[in-house]
C-alpha cells in the first residue's frame, strides 16, 4: 500500500493535480489485476490516468494493459524501447 501511495503522490506531482482516490480501494483494484507486479502497478497508473482525463474510471483488465503495450511499444514485430518521458 505504501508503494501505491507513493505512485499516487508522484502522479499528482507529475500532472499538477490532486487525485481524489482511496489508497485502500486502489490497492484492492490493482492487486486483483494480472499476475505480475508491473501489471498491478500499471493498472493503478491507468486508473489515475483515467481519473485525470475523464474524471471517472472504466473497468481495467490485465488483457487491456497487455494489448495497449503491444500496440504502443512493438515495431515490426520487435519490442521497441518505450518513449522517453522527461
Amino acid at each position: 500500500m505504501k508503494v501505491l501511495a507513493k505512485i499516487v503522490a508522484f502522479h499528482a506531482r507529475a500532472f499538477n493535480w490532486c487525485p481524489d482516490v482511496d489508497i485502500a480501494q486502489l490497492c484492492e483494484m490493482a492487486w486483483s489485476r494480472g499476475y505480475y507486479l508491473r501489471t498491478k502497478i500499471r493498472a493503478a497508473i491507468e486508473h489515475l490516468d483515467q481519473l485525470l482525463q475523464y474524471g471517472d474510471t472504466g473497468v481495467i483488465t490485465a488483457g487491456d494493459l497487455e494489448q495497449e503495450t503491444r500496440g504502443r511499444f512493438t515495431v515490426l514485430g520487435q519490442r521497441a524501447a518505450p518513449p522517453y518521458v522527461g
